[in-house]
């Protein structure tokens, strides 16, 4: 179930780095991603090193697909990209 609600989110904000820019992107993956690893029954703590290594990728990933956006290599980051964050 969770990699369904990660791979819904993720759809969402791949849409929503296009139109926000990558930063907006990244903060409402990262809080998604938090809040269902905390619904999961993870602990605090867990969710705080989850905030941290999932906000710095998601980051570098939402920067590369608005760098690349239009072009042929955007297809391969999202593909790599789906493999990485869910």
């Amino acid at each position: 179930m969770s990699y369904l609600a990660s791979f819904a989110l993720l759809v969402a904000c791949v849409k929503l780095a296009s139109a926000g820019g990558p930063k907006l992107a990244a903060g409402v993956f990262t809080a998604g991603k938090v809040a269902i690893a905390l619904l999961l029954g993870s602990g605090l703590g867990a969710g705080l090193l989850i905030a941290l290594v999932v906000g710095a990728l998601s980051f570098g990933y939402f920067w590369l697909l608005n760098r690349f956006e239009g072009s042929g290599v955007w297809w391969i980051l999202l593909v790599f990209g789906v493999l990485l964050l869910v």
